[in-house]
């Protein structure tokens, strides 16, 4: 894997990037290999993925035989594609450090690592205003 992106996760994963294609999309439930395609681009273990989803091995089998996550796991692999994204854009395109910083404890949040935090909205949106604020210069 390069250390800079050329590609966005969006397109890799044929997700909307944002607006009523998105909202449709999510409600329709993303096919289960979008999952599998942003595992693949963040460099993060497919199960590593799945658990951070709240999922568990078998819930993602019985997904893939049906061929589509449902409406809640695909909005949690939404939010981690945008937590995914904004750290790609924080590290100026580095994957590598963007996979590293996600799985690492933060202290900005609680000495917790970004990726579990990902299941609720609120564990989101902390992450995704901490990258802000060090996007900013502010460090705390």
């Amino acid at each position: 894997m390069g250390t800079v992106s050329d590609t966005s996760v969006w397109s890799v994963a044929d997700i909307p990037r944002g607006g009523l294609r998105l909202l449709n999309e999510v409600e329709r439930g993303f096919k289960h290999t979008t999952l599998k395609r942003v595992a693949e681009y963040s460099g993060v273990s497919q199960q590593l993925l799945i658990e951070s989803l709240g999922l568990n091995r078998s819930t993602y089998n019985r997904r893939a035989s049906v061929g589509r996550l449902n409406q809640d796991e695909s909005d949690r692999l939404y939010r981690f594609t945008e937590v995914l994204s904004s750290a790609i854009d924080l590290f100026e395109g580095d994957k590598l450090a963007a996979k590293n910083w996600l799985q690492s404890s933060v202290k900005g949040l609680g000495d917790r690592a970004p990726i579990d935090l990902i299941k609720t909205q609120a564990g989101s949106e902390m992450v995704l205003r901490l990258i802000g604020r060090l996007e900013d210069g502010v460090f705390t």
